[in-house]
């Protein structure tokens, strides 16, 4: 079975063939230079003067708050850390596969600035069976 490119529309069955199927996945050229030119724009925000919510300022009530150019790297960790959370019983291999799928294609679409090994990692992850 051919791998799935990532950044594409997933079919429900490209989705089942991920998560069960053990179908691999592919960060692709187009992807990866789609995910490049977003990370390349979240870096020149990040150093630049322009305020830019979530990015270099605060979330939420704290939106207004502009981070200082040295915490950014924190502020954007403390975000991660903030969301990491798990509770009962691990998922299901399948859905987890399915999850850890979804997520990847969906930053391949080049529109959350984040870097491209991210995506990278998270196909590895996949297409190593880790869950």
């Amino acid at each position: 079975m051919k791998p799935f490119v990532l950044g594409a529309a997933p079919t429900l069955a490209d989705l089942e063939s991920g998560a069960r199927g053990g179908r691999r996945l592919s960060f692709g050229t187009a992807a990866k230079a789609r995910v490049s030119r977003a990370r390349a724009v979240v870096e020149r925000v990040a150093a630049g003067s322009e305020a830019v919510y979530g990015v270099n300022t605060g979330f939420g009530e704290f939106a207004s708050k502009r981070i200082a150019p040295e915490k950014v790297r924190e502020l954007q960790r403390n975000l991660v850390l903030s969301h990491a959370c798990g509770l009962g019983e691990p998922l299901p291999e399948a859905e987890a596969r399915g999850l850890v799928f979804l997520r990847a294609n969906e930053l391949a679409r080049g529109h959350s600035g984040c870097r491209p090994a991210l995506i990278t990692l998270l196909a590895e992850l996949v297409n190593r069976g880790v869950t």
